[in-house]
């Protein structure tokens, strides 16, 4: 991924949505602009306007610091996967992680999430539940029944359309619900990046 990509075409169920995505990442996309193009759906208004909102806070907030992106990174180095569909989330996901100091891998869908699970060893997964070819439950099953328990990754569930106590029942160990902010994501990297460095330390020796 990188800022140099084209307009992208996001087709939002109600009205058309086509966001520049360079202004995205620069903190360019006015509330009124949204408005004009998100139809009368005023949830999904609200939905990208904290999105936006939260990727001009973070471009800002580089700016004015690299200290906490260098050391959260530095003191938890974790492989990270973005299982989601929705264009919006993932970009906003991963320039909230990148800020932390994370290059995260993206799946597309389900079916992507589990490949790519099977190629590289990820420390934590955050899975989208409502996604085409297989959904979130689907692929943490798929994901959890393949590898050994010191080798399964953390699975976060990342979603706006399920159930915490289904996510959990699931076999996910934590849940963040859409839209989610920069506090709940260093919080979820700082917790689980701490738990997965103890475990690995344990199983060193």
């Amino acid at each position: 991924m990188n800022n140099s990509l084209q307009s992208l075409d996001l087709k939002l169920g109600i009205g058309y949505c086509k966001i520049n995505e360079q202004s995205c990442f620069n903190g360019n996309i006015q509330s009124n602009d949204i408005s004009k193009t998100s139809g009368q759906n005023s949830h999904m208004k609200n939905v990208l306007k904290k999105a936006f909102k939260t990727i001009e806070i973070i471009e800002k907030w580089k700016i004015v610091s690299k200290s906490k992106k260098e050391v959260l990174s530095e003191r938890f180095p974790l492989n990270i996967l973005i299982a989601e569909d929705n264009l919006i989330n993932q970009k906003v996901l991963y320039k909230l992680l990148e800020f932390l100091g994370y290059k995260a891998d993206v799946a597309l869908d389900g079916v992507k999430a589990v490949e790519c699970c099977e190629n590289k060893k990820y420390d934590i997964v955050f899975m989208d539940i409502e996604m085409p070819e297989m959904d979130g439950f689907q692929a943490t099953e798929c994901i959890l029944n393949s590898f050994k328990v010191e080798k399964k990754p953390i699975i976060i569930a990342f979603t706006a359309n399920a159930s915490k106590k289904d996510c959990l029942k699931a076999g996910m160990v934590d849940f963040l619900s859409k839209p989610v902010s920069f506090e709940q994501i260093e919080k979820c990297v700082k917790t689980w990046g701490k738990k997965i460095s103890q475990k690995n330390l344990q199983q060193a020796f």
